[in-house]
C-alpha cells in the first residue's frame, strides 16, 4: 500500500509557491490600497500588511525547506511500489534537532522499516537524536534498516529480502502511525 506518492515534493514545492504568491499579492494589494486611500504610507492598511508577512514568511519557509530535495528516481519507485503486503512512503523528509533527513524511499514490512537511499553510505548524516525519535516511541533501534541502492539490480536484491519477510499487519499499520507522526 502506498501512503506517500512519488510525486509528494513536487505537490508540496508547488503547493507552498503559490500560497507564498498569493500572500506576496495580497500584501501588497493591501498596502497599495492603504496608499491610494490616505495618500500616505502610515496607515492602518500598512500594519495590516506588516502583520500579514508572518503567513508569506511561513509558506516562503516551507516552499524553500522542500525545494532543496530532489525527487526519488521513477523506474526504483516503480519497482518498489510492487512489494508486497508492506506499507510504502516516497520523498520522506522528518525533521530533527540537528537539521532535516531525507529518504528516497521507505518501506515498513513487518516491524522493520527500511530507509532506502541511493547515498553508498546510508547513515553517514544520521546522529542519535534521529534514532531517539523512533525509540522513543517504542521502535527498537534493531528494526531500523538503511539501505544503499545504486543499481536496479541492487534494488531486485533488496526487495527479494524484503517480499520474503511475512506480514505483520497491526505492527506495520502501528509503525505507519507513528512515522506519519514524524514527517513533514
Amino acid at each position: 500500500m502506498i501512503k506517500q506518492e512519488v510525486n509528494y515534493l513536487q505537490r508540496r514545492k508547488k503547493f507552498f509557491l503559490i500560497r507564498t504568491l498569493t500572500w506576496a499579492t495580497v500584501i501588497l494589494a493591501i498596502f497599495i490600497i492603504g496608499i491610494i486611500i490616505t495618500k500616505n504610507r502610515a496607515n492602518y492598511f500598512t500594519i495590516l500588511a506588516a502583520v500579514l508577512t508572518l503567513g508569506l514568511a511561513q509558506n516562503l519557509t516551507r516552499y524553500l525547506t522542500f525545494r532543496k530535495y530532489k525527487l526519488p528516481d521513477a523506474e526504483f519507485a516503480k519497482d518498489i511500489d510492487i512489494v508486497n503486503d508492506a506499507i510504502i512512503y516516497h520523498s520522506v523528509i522528518i525533521p530533527t534537532a540537528k537539521g532535516d533527513k531525507y529518504f528516497p524511499h521507505i518501506i515498513l514490512k513487518a516491524n522493520l522499516i527500511f530507509f532506502v537511499v541511493y547515498d553508498p553510505q546510508p547513515t553517514r548524516n544520521l546522529d542519535d537524536v534521529f534514532y531517539n525519535k523512533f525509540i522513543a516511541k517504542g521502535i527498537d533501534r534493531a528494526h531500523l534498516h538503511f539501505c544503499s541502492i545504486q543499481s536496479s539490480e541492487s534494488l531486485s536484491k533488496l526487495l527479494d529480502q524484503i517480499n520474503k519477510i511475512k506480514p505483520i499487519k497491526d505492527k506495520q499499520e502501528a509503525n505507519s502511525h507513528i512515522l506519519e507522526g514524524m514527517i513533514l
